[in-house]
């Protein structure tokens, strides 16, 4: 029951950081102003795609789900950390991006044990002989 809790839970952060980033990297592309918030706007559109991408790998049992979603968390940690130092400037400290950056990563690995090594049947289709 909870790996099921928890391939919904990690599905469900896949669709809405896909909806989400899509969304969000077309109407702020305009916004930014210096380069590192360009690439954090890049990043917010590009975990959105493959946070889709990996919706439609992981449901349709693809091989390439795992690396799709691999990607995915990568960007996705990659924003985090950068993030708080394009947009807030010296004053934030270096510490607690890294710090944002590594939750992500715990976050993302989380979802991609939910939504790919999980998923995997534990016995393979071949015949067992004995």
């Amino acid at each position: 029951m909870w790996r099921s809790l928890a391939r919904v839970v990690g599905l469900a952060l896949l669709v809405f950081t896909g909806g989400v980033g899509v969304y969000n990297g077309v109407n702020e592309w305009r916004d930014a102003t210096n380069g590192m918030q360009a690439v954090v706007t890049g990043g917010v559109f590009g975990y959105g795609v493959l946070g889709l991408a990996s919706i439609a790998a992981v449901l349709r049992c693809w091989p390439a789900a795992r690396w799709l979603v691999a990607a995915w968390g990568f960007d996705l940690t990659l924003v985090a950390t950068l993030a708080p130092l394009a947009y807030g400037g010296p004053d934030v400290p270096l510490g607690g991006a890294l710090a944002g950056g590594a939750a992500t990563a715990v976050i993302a690995a989380g979802v991609w044990w939910a939504t790919v090594f999980n998923a995997r049947p534990a016995v393979s289709g071949e015949l067992v002989r004995r």
